[in-house]
């Protein structure tokens, strides 16, 4: 009886240990807490890489909403990054929003549309020029 406990404890480790080496493939599926493969070096970085890439898609965002605030509002200061510098036009808030949000929604489906949506605001701008 012991023998066919530990073996299935065996085979649930095996497909356990499959299991995450198939999400380290997938690097848009996120890592599920027990992985035995968590303390490899990969997986730390991949965890580092996730926390620098949600602090800097909420720090676009933030970024991003203190210029659309300052153009709504007329607060000059608020128009751009830093006073002294040139304003920072509103459809380039837009795009540093939908950057953020992308960064933060990475691993959904509707990715592709943020991407989309900082293309066409590119090329109004760009259209602007021709």
């Amino acid at each position: 009886m012991a023998a066919v406990t530990r073996h299935t404890h065996t085979v649930m480790r095996a497909t356990d240990n499959l299991a995450c080496a198939a999400r380290l493939k997938e690097s848009w599926m996120p890592m599920r807490k027990g992985c035995p493969m968590q303390s490899s070096g990969t997986v730390v970085a991949d965890s580092r890489i996730t926390r620098v890439a949600s602090g800097t898609g909420w720090i676009l965002v933030a970024l991003g909403l203190i210029v659309l605030a300052g153009w709504a509002f007329r607060v000059h200061a608020l128009m751009g990054i830093l006073p002294s510098l040139a304003t920072m036009k509103p459809n380039t808030a837009a795009a540093m929003i939908l950057t953020g949000v992308a960064l933060l929604r990475r691993n959904h489906s509707d990715l592709p549309f943020y991407g989309l949506g900082v293309l066409l605001l590119g090329a109004a701008a760009l259209a602007e020029y021709l």
